[in-house]
């Protein structure tokens, strides 16, 4: 795979040739290097979601070691722009090319053992591996950006590496933890999977597949930060696969309900128990990329249902206008059964400025009881969904 190496400072030209003169003397290894000026890229998806599992996301970046205030008194970061990323078959052949790394003042290497070879069975921990390339990296004074990624194969849905859902998120969080600890001198730049939009990972695909990212992502940053708070978290994935989702501002006006399967949530409910009423609204912001200020049509829906099929409940849909907040045309009472429904409110005066912190928000607070949610849905309007 090809490496995204930002440099936002200002960099010698003659540094990049020296870098690549160097790098082309080294013993063949899968290694590229590129400007990540070059590389920026975004495709406009037509449709973007707030699913199950996505409101921490939103709230995550991905950080990058030339992207934070470096704390001069932490040895693991470094203000080296350069890095390079080795593929998988570097993890047999990295003691070649560090040396030439580090003579060519490469300071980053996007270089770590998948699951599998670190814990092959459950229960059983291989080290060997991984201690030597930890060992190796920093003789070399070379910075390891550890990846965790790919299924250890009897955690994995189908018995390989790549196909989901995982069995037990349990099993994620205690391999995330195993690794932070073991190497928390070391690394402190981990990425959540390989490319997951892409092939890397299978089983299921549009809206379930960002779901199991967030799953993922979530479940690594919360078991990493109780070990290091100092520690940062990157995806791996385009930004047109993180634009379908939609960050709920103000999560704590809902609740999550959980089916027990592992999964960070289910969906989320409505909680009128507050005493400030706020539990009566649930609130949205949209990623300003995709839906740009001045964007006029929209269509905004909801997958609701009824917490009981006798528990009447509806609400109606506020949103930023071109005149300010202001309500949708239409109440919507959940119909009484205990299915999941879909309703859509079509708006072609939007103006998402953010000027409160949110975008669009649901009221319930004409609604006699609480209901449960499920997906949140905003398309522009003449654009097929997603």
């Amino acid at each position: 795979m090809t490496m995204p190496i930002p440099n936002p400072f200002t960099t010698d030209e003659s540094q990049y040739h020296t870098i690549l003169a160097i790098l082309r003397r080294a013993p063949a290894g899968s290694l590229n290097l590129v400007n990540w000026r070059t590389k920026m890229r975004r495709k406009s998806s037509c449709s973007s979601f707030w699913t199950l599992g996505m409101l921490s996301v939103c709230a995550l970046e991905a950080v990058m070691p030339w992207r934070v205030a470096l704390a001069h008194d932490d040895p693991r970061n470094d203000a080296s722009p350069w890095g390079i990323a080795a593929g998988a078959d570097s993890g047999r052949t990295y003691a070649r090319f560090t040396p030439a790394l580090h003579q060519a003042g490469i300071k980053w290497l996007r270089l770590f053992p998948e699951w599998q070879n670190i814990q092959p069975k459950q229960g059983q921990w291989d080290w060997d591996g991984s201690d030597k390339l930890v060992a190796n990296a920093r003789a070399n004074h070379i910075h390891l950006m550890g990846i965790w990624c790919y299924f250890a194969p009897w955690a994995s849905a189908d018995g390989g590496t790549r196909k989901g859902p995982i069995k037990d998120m349990q099993y994620w969080r205690d391999y995330v933890s195993a690794t932070v600890r073991r190497y928390q001198s070391d690394i402190k730049y981990w990425e959540v999977w390989n490319e997951f939009d892409g092939s890397f990972y299978e089983g299921r695909q549009g809206a379930d597949k960002v779901k199991d990212y967030a799953n993922f992502v979530v479940a690594a940053y919360d078991a990493a930060k109780k070990l290091d708070p100092n520690i940062q978290i990157g995806t791996c994935v385009g930004p047109g696969f993180l634009d379908l989702v939609i960050n709920q501002v103000h999560a704590d006006t809902t609740v999550p309900v959980s089916s027990g399967s592992g999964v960070a949530e289910d969906c989320r409910r409505t909680d009128f128990s507050r005493s400030d009423k706020e539990g009566h609204y649930v609130y949205f912001a949209v990623d300003p990329r995709f839906v740009p200020y001045g964007t006029r049509g929209l269509q905004i829906s909801i997958l609701a249902k009824r917490v009981a099929p006798d528990k009447t409940a509806g609400m109606s849909l506020c949103y930023e206008s071109a005149k300010g907040y202001k309500g949708a045309q239409g109440y919507w009472t959940i119909p009484g059964d205990n299915q999941w429904h879909e309703y859509t409110w079509n708006v072609n005066d939007a103006n998402f400025a953010n000027e409160w912190g949110w975008n669009f928000r649901f009221d319930a607070i004409g609604s006699p009881n609480e209901f449960l949610m499920k997906k949140v849905r905003v398309t522009k309007a003449g654009q097929p969904g997603n």
